[in-house]
């Protein structure tokens, strides 16, 4: 198995290549190696950045028919809810290899932001 096919089973959301790819050339690695040869640190590196390229997809995409004459095709939809829970996994493995991705600061979250700026 390439390192592009485990990519694609790592994650329930469709990657595209040139997502892999990029993610790939960051860390070094080539997709064409076998997987079995990268260390637990990259395979874990790899899906906390997919696990960040997921967050940055729209929260739903309907799925799209296309249909000529007596042929018709369907792509499936998507809907993301678990965001948070996704971001919170890629800080704790970036945190856990001391990757530069790791910023303890974007784990606070603003819930009421408004009350700050309050006019008088």
């Amino acid at each position: 198995m390439t390192v592009i096919d485990y990519i694609e089973g790592l994650v329930a959301f469709e990657v595209p290549q040139k997502a892999s790819d990029a993610i790939l050339f960051a860390r070094g690695i080539d997709g064409e190696m076998i997987a079995s040869d990268l260390t637990q640190k990259q395979r874990d590196l790899i899906y906390a950045d997919l696990l960040m390229y997921g967050i940055t997809k729209p929260s739903s995409s309907g799925g799209e028919k296309k249909a000529h004459g007596g042929f018709s095709h369907t792509t499936k939809s998507e809907t993301f809810t678990y965001r948070d829970d996704w971001f919170k996994a890629a800080m704790a493995i970036y945190k856990k290899y001391g990757d530069p991705k790791y910023d303890p600061g974007s784990l606070v979250k603003i819930t009421n932001a408004s009350s700050r700026w309050k006019r008088r």
